[in-house]
């Protein structure tokens, strides 16, 4: 199946969506004074270890004085507190430092607040990326449907909180990105079908592109934050379904055994190159920080004395857990004590829960074959609800042990969030009204960035 290109109103539309977004990220860079976002003294510390060291930081004892970052905080971080001490994050995968290391170097003899503020517009342009990529993402995989491709690149866009954070120093913005491109592949590939998969006897095996791209998507990745790792078994997922739904009944010794060949073979492009790409930051890892601790996690939790552990897991955990990753998703700015009205919490808890109730009505449609869904299609929505699912497991590990039911987590995995989010309005909203109803909500996001940053976040930072 070949793609067809967008249409001159969709990309007028993601062109809007684009410009919209680089406007608000540019008003929230100028305005939210400098670390004033969850991490960013550290991120910013770890880009300047590099330029001024030509090396890579090793998280050590004593770069988390919960004492003094909990000072700093509550005074928004005046310039009478500096921050060099800072620097949990050394344990962080480099490719992002890497990439925002030149542009320190070229700035290094301006301001602070310069330097912090090209910082964050790096940042902001690696997000743009994925809101264009949500869009592909939506078009591969419903190409008929002309609004929601672009309702869910205007979601992306627009969530306050990831809008929040797209505007400060931080890697999850290059990390969704990362994850974005090996859906959008993925989905395609889906899309595509099978194809010729198999290794024929007594041929010499070829490249497979696609599997050289997830490899070097998912090394990438690796080099970016440990997060994307959910990348590594959605591609296994992709190469076992292409290889085996083909076999059916037709299930003989020769046609199963070129099978395993195929698997065997495309496995070792993907993972080889992913190794290739990563692995020597792995072995670095485990030889500066000893004990097999590849991601330097384990030294992450030595370093990190003093932030809450979650305990026991009660009732009242869990509910925390719910409600502030709830929250903390759409926006809870600063360093998770800036909130927004309640009453605008409440509008976006019935927004939540209209497109939960209308994407469990999409699937049992589905499944009654009430809906009419490609087999593509199937896989390709099972795939984005992995990549959500991983992530979503990977914050609830997380939160068993510290207390961060912080919905930015998942900010990896956006891209397919929006996808089934907007699928789920869909499922409710009749089809002729679609336009409107998606353009409602999105300029209505579009001026709650605006609220949130001029009745919220400025006047809290002041």
């Amino acid at each position: 199946m070949t793609d067809t290109p967008a249409s001159n109103a969709q990309r007028i539309g993601l062109a809007i969506i684009l410009i919209a977004y680089f406007g608000l990220a540019l008003l929230y860079a100028t305005s939210v004074p400098k670390w004033n976002a969850p991490d960013e003294p550290s991120h910013f510390n770890y880009v300047k270890n590099i330029i001024e060291t030509w090396t890579f930081p090793i998280l050590t004892p004593g770069a988390y004085d919960f004492e003094y970052l909990e000072k700093a905080k509550a005074a928004r971080f005046p310039d009478s507190m500096p921050v060099d001490s800072i620097r949990y994050e050394s344990h962080q995968p480099p490719l992002y430092y890497m990439i925002a290391s030149p542009l320190l170097l070229l700035t290094s003899e301006t301001s602070l607040n310069t330097q912090v503020l090209i910082l964050r517009l790096l940042t902001a342009l690696f997000a743009a990326g994925t809101i264009a990529l949500t869009f592909h993402i939506g078009r591969a995989l419903f190409p008929a449907d002309s609004v929601l491709p672009l309702a869910s690149a205007a979601l992306v866009a627009f969530v306050p909180m990831h809008l929040f954070m797209n505007a400060a120093i931080d890697n999850d913005s290059l990390a969704s990105l990362l994850l974005s491109a090996l859906i959008f592949s993925l989905v395609r590939s889906l899309r595509r079908g099978n194809g010729k998969r198999y290794l024929q006897p007594g041929l010499a095996p070829s490249l497979d592109r696609e599997c050289i791209l997830w490899g070097t998507l998912i090394g990438l990745g690796l080099l970016t934050k440990v997060t994307t790792a959910v990348a590594v078994p959605l591609v296994a997922i992709v190469i076992l379904w292409q290889e085996l739904v083909p076999l059916g009944s037709e299930r003989t010794p020769a046609r199963i055994l070129q099978t395993i060949r195929g698997i065997v073979w495309r496995f070792a492009q993907a993972y080889g190159i992913a190794i290739l790409l990563s692995g020597w930051w792995l072995v670095r890892n485990a030889i500066v920080y000893g004990n097999l601790d590849i991601f330097g996690l384990k030294r992450h939790d030595l370093v990190v004395v003093g932030q809450p552990l979650t305990g026991p897991i009660t009732l009242d955990v869990i509910r925390h857990f719910f409600s502030m990753t709830f929250k903390s998703f759409w926006g809870v700015f600063g360093w998770m004590g800036i909130f927004m009205d309640q009453r605008i919490y409440g509008l976006l808890a019935v927004l939540t829960g209209t497109a939960l109730l209308g994407l469990l009505l999409f699937f049992w449609q589905v499944s009654r074959r009430q809906a009419h869904v490609e087999t593509h299609q199937k896989a390709a929505l099972a795939l984005l609800f992995l990549a959500f699912a991983f992530t979503f497991a990977g914050m609830v590990q997380y939160n068993f042990t510290y207390v961060q039911a912080q919905g930015r987590y998942l900010f990896p995995a956006i891209a397919p969030l929006a996808i089934l989010f907007n699928l789920g309005l869909r499922e409710i909203i009749s089809p002729k009204h679609a336009a409107i109803v998606f353009t409602l909500l999105s300029l209505g996001l579009f001026f709650l960035d605006i609220m949130s940053l001029y009745r919220f976040i400025v006047p809290s930072l002041s």
